[in-house]
């Protein structure tokens, strides 16, 4: 039998690791393809197919002007807006005015302080009233009682008028109840 070969000792371990950490001179730097592609789509101008772009040349041929897909022309919108205009406007002739022509809607403190002119009022003709006898005899007396009946009714129907919650009044001075100027 031939003799055996004998193999090469093997090289000490930090001698393989000194071999392993020195760079390769001939081998470029790797390559990351997916930035690069990234990078190039970026500054890639969008082509659209052929067909697009002929059906872009007929229209400007055929009409004179290039109409982007999907946009309105200007007189739809124009249409639009003056079918939206007129439906808002028959809108609001249908409802009736809130506050009528030459009046105002009175505020709420103005209408707490009649309220409270009404109520003084109306407990000075209760207390007049009340001094009344039982049975009224003479004309001057059914009279005067007649007349603070009238001027209680008259009270309550101002009181039920400022009571709700918008009063609406002609313009000019506020109102207020005065009882020497009402007799």
């Amino acid at each position: 039998p031939p003799p055996a070969k004998s193999l090469p000792p093997p090289p000490p371990l930090e001698a393989a690791a000194e071999v392993e950490a020195a760079p390769h001179p001939a081998s470029p730097p790797p390559t990351d393809y997916i930035a690069r592609n990234i990078e190039a789509a970026k500054h890639a101008s969008r082509r659209r197919p052929a067909s697009a772009r002929a059906s872009d040349a007929a229209a400007r041929v055929l009409f004179g002007r290039p109409e982007p897909a999907g946009k309105l022309p200007s007189y739809l919108i124009d249409r639009k807006l003056e079918l939206a205009q007129r439906a808002a406007e028959k809108a609001a002739a249908a409802m009736p005015p809130e506050v009528p022509p030459h009046h105002h809607l009175l505020p709420r403190e103005d209408c707490e302080r009649v309220l409270a002119d009404i109520r003084a009022a109306r407990a000075e003709v209760l207390e007049e009233l009340d001094r009344f006898p039982f049975v009224v005899d003479t004309p001057t007396q059914k009279a005067r009682h007649a007349q603070l009946t009238r001027e209680l009714e008259q009270l309550d129907a101002a009181e039920d008028a400022f009571s709700r919650s918008k009063v609406v009044v002609a313009d000019g001075p506020l109102p207020s109840y005065d009882r020497a100027a009402a007799s």
